[in-house]
């Protein structure tokens, strides 16, 4: 286990670049109770200038701010539905830097070199070729874990399912109403790439999808004040998966409720 003082030598020590482009999925609890133990108070937001200020201006920073609400006849408001996956994006919704994609169930608050594409994008499918998690795929973005097991939190695997048409998954509609970024309220289709409730499966990924990404030179691990961290390059992890599922390899694979 690596030992470090504060925060921006954790970043300075974990292989972020200037120029990358970083989604971050994020536990920050172990990170809180680190504060506490060193009679520290955690600010979210240096942590999160500290991450922008190592990929510079033409670097991108994506939190997700995903909510089911909307799939449950819920308004979605671009600016007051709160991101139910972690607390630096409900943080990074509240920053002035940031600006929220637009998909109603899996947005994302983004600053950055290309924070004003990805907040265009018009995408009606959550995991489409027009999403957010494209963009990640094919600009070879990084997923960087914070305090969490990356197939916990790996959402872009349904967008590889959805690109070779996996026989677990259909397309489902949502309507209901939305409130855009100018106020304006009107009542929308979006759509998702869903499971067939009657497999009664879930998407799993397989330890072995570890050894192979680093193989690959996919994936680093880092141990740090008894917190895991980890990168993965989404674009080589991407083909690994792509080819996994087309093959029927196991690496990802519709695994049983509760087995």
């Amino acid at each position: 286990m690596k030992k470090l003082n504060n925060f921006k030598d954790i970043i300075s020590y974990i292989d972020i670049q200037k120029g990358d482009i970083l989604c971050i999925s994020s536990d920050i609890t172990k990170l809180l109770a680190k504060c506490r133990e060193n009679k520290e108070v955690f600010n979210p937001n240096l942590f999160i200038d500290i991450i922008k200020e190592k990929i510079g201006s033409k670097g991108t920073i994506l939190f997700p701010t995903f909510n089911w609400d909307f799939c449950k006849g819920k308004k979605f408001d671009y600016y007051k539905t709160p991101s139910q996956v972690g607390a630096l994006g409900n943080v990074a919704l509240k920053r002035k830097d940031f600006r929220r994609t637009r998909h109603p169930v899996y947005s994302f608050a983004v600053s950055g070199y290309d924070q004003k594409y990805l907040c265009n994008l018009k995408n009606v499918s959550a995991w489409g070729t027009k999403s957010p998690f494209s963009y990640l795929y094919l600009k070879g973005a990084k997923y960087f874990f914070i305090g969490i097991d990356y197939k916990k939190g790996f959402t872009i695997d349904h967008y590889f399912e959805e690109r070779v048409g996996v026989d677990y998954r259909f397309f489902k509609n949502f309507t209901g109403l939305y409130s855009d970024e100018n106020g304006k309220e009107k009542r929308v289709t979006f759509k998702m790439y869903v499971r067939k409730l009657e497999k009664n499966v879930y998407t799993a990924i397989h330890p072995l999808m570890d050894k192979e990404m680093i193989k690959k030179g996919a994936y680093k691990k880092y141990f740090i004040n008894n917190i895991h961290f980890s990168l993965i390059d989404i674009n080589i992890a991407g083909k690994i998966m792509l080819k996994d599922l087309k093959s029927g390899g196991g690496l990802i694979y519709p695994k049983k409720l509760n087995s």
